[in-house]
Formats: structure tokens, C-alpha cells, sequence
């Protein structure tokens, strides 16, 4: 195929057979804008992208109300934890005070007892009663004897059953 013959233009010519002004872009930019300018009126005024937004809104909404019900439903469950930590609490030192009596130990080895349980080393229990590391080593010795055990693994199981 020819090219047709105008001014100051060159041709060529694609393996479609089809010529295309090789100069000839500033022919195709209207058509270019005017695509752009209904492309975006129809993608901005399409009834998919309104559904679409329609569904983000909707799905916006509902992930707000689940949060809102989620603040509710653990503050209830956190309300009902602290309830149930603190029975449990009341009833470990029931069931402390209870081993206490029952196996006879003194004011002074349910002191030490209650800070070895609590997590302390003999250093800092030793400082905090002001006695020294072995009057600690001898109190829990005696503890371990009158209550039969041999580590405080056991010790714990113990006292807080």
C-alpha cells in the first residue's frame, strides 16, 4: 500500500499493510484526550464503581459496629477475669493459710515461706526480713521437713492446692 501524499509528512507503512504518519502524533492527541475525559466520566459515574464504593461504606460500618461490640464483650470478659483471678486469688490464700496450720510453721517461716513463693532469691528475702542467707536456708529446711518435701516445685504444688 501507498501512503497518500501530503506536505512535509513521511509514511510508513506497518505489516498490517496499514499506513501510519510517522509526524503524524499531533493528529492522534485530541482523540487521546477525549478518550481520557470519558474514560474517567465513565469510571466516576459508572454504576460498578458506586456499588463498589456502596460496598466499602457498608463494609466500613459493619467493621466499625464489630469493634464497638468488641470494646463491650471484653470489657465484660475483663470484668468477669479480674472476678474470677481474684477468687482464685482469695482461694490460694485460703488454701495457704489452711497449709499453714496444718503443718505448724511459724510466723517467721510463713514470712519466708510467702516471699520464696513470691519469687525471691535467699539474697533479697535475707535483705528484706534482715536476717541472713543461711537463717533462710535453715527456715526453708525446716519448712521442707514438716511438710514433706524435698524441692519447692513441690513446695508450691503444696501450699497453693
Amino acid at each position: 500500500m501507498q501512503c497518500p501524499p501530503e506536505r512535509g509528512r513521511t509514511c510508513s507503512v506497518f505489516s498490517t499493510g496499514i499506513p501510519v504518519p510517522s509526524k503524524g502524533a499531533d493528529l492522534y492527541q485530541p482523540a487521546l484526550l477525549l478518550f481520557f475525559v470519558f474514560s474517567l466520566y465513565f469510571l466516576t459515574n459508572s454504576i460498578y464503581i458506586m456499588s463498589l464504593l456502596w460496598v466499602m461504606v457498608g463494609l466500613t460500618i459493619v467493621v466499625v459496629a464489630l469493634l464497638i461490640l468488641n470494646f463491650f464483650l471484653f470489657k465484660k470478659t475483663r470484668v468477669e477475669r479480674q472476678r474470677r483471678d481474684n477468687e482464685v486469688s482469695a482461694d490460694k490464700e485460703s488454701a495457704f493459710k489452711r497449709n499453714c496450720v496444718t503443718y505448724h510453721l511459724s510466723v517467721r517461716e510463713i514470712e519466708v515461706l510467702r516471699l520464696i513463693l513470691a519469687g525471691h532469691t535467699y539474697r533479697s528475702a535475707a535483705d528484706i526480713l534482715f536476717i541472713s542467707e543461711k537463717t533462710i536456708d535453715a527456715h526453708l529446711r525446716s519448712i521442707y521437713s514438716k511438710s514433706s518435701v524435698k524441692n519447692k516445685v513441690e513446695l508450691v504444688v503444696r501450699f497453693y492446692s
